[in-house]
């Protein structure tokens, strides 16, 4: 869990906001696909009770993971990727075949028995349904980068609690030193090769390297 500031508790207030906005965006979709026909019976209306009845699961795991948590961080990236990838095949769909959309859906209600709505009608709610969940679909893609860089944020945390203080502070050092000057100097690269020899030995042969190329956007995030 990454350590508590300023912007880490920016970024958790927002994937929370993120969660529960996705949570009424599934819901959305499954009122969405009632509305249009009850039961659903048609692929788009049943798509979107399915796809619905998926964001409220994802929307579930990123609640959980705007707490710094990396195991629901690194699911809510998979799940929530998939489900954004596909409610924006629906809605491209919708935006493509739209008025064969209302046609099937009307015929299925014919051959049933029960009309509910006549083709115009659901025309003029598709024709909203897909800008409203279009809009949803950028949501949800901004929500899933957020969660990507708090997990990065929690991984570079971690590799500093890994360490003594003493050794971080070196660390911490040298690198405000390279982004003062660059990595040029001849002083800073003997430094680091030191400090990277001590490394080596206590955390492994590559525990530097990664955390050395990573500590530039841990220096960004948690000023």
């Amino acid at each position: 869990m990454a350590k508590k500031t300023y912007i880490t508790f920016l970024f958790s207030s927002l994937l929370k906001g993120f969660s529960l906005g996705s949570f009424l965006v599934g819901i959305g979709f499954i009122t969405f696909g009632c509305v249009l026909q009850s039961p659903p019976k048609n692929f788009v209306p049943g798509a979107l009770v399915a796809i619905g009845c998926f964001t409220i699961v994802s929307s579930a795991i990123g609640y959980f993971g705007s707490q710094f948590r990396p195991v629901f961080l690194s699911l809510y990236l998979v799940v929530g990727t998939f489900a954004t990838t596909l409610q924006l095949m629906l809605v491209l769909g919708i935006f493509g075949a739209q008025d064969k959309v209302a046609d099937e859906i009307e015929k299925a209600d014919s051959i049933s028995g029960v009309k509910h709505f006549d083709k115009a009608y659901l025309v003029e709610k598709l024709e909203v349904g897909k800008w409203i969940f279009l809009w949803v679909v950028l949501a949800e893609a901004g929500s899933l980068v957020l969660a990507m860089i708090m997990r990065c944020m929690g991984e570079l945390q971690g590799r500093y609690e890994g360490m003594e203080a003493e050794e971080a502070d070196q660390l911490r050092a040298m690198e405000i030193q390279s982004i003062k000057g660059g990595l040029g100097g001849r002083t800073e690269e003997h430094g680091f090769g030191r400090l990277a020899g001590k490394m080596n030995k206590k955390y492994g042969k590559s525990s530097h390297v990664d955390f050395y190329e990573g500590q530039r956007w841990y220096n960004i995030f948690n000023k």
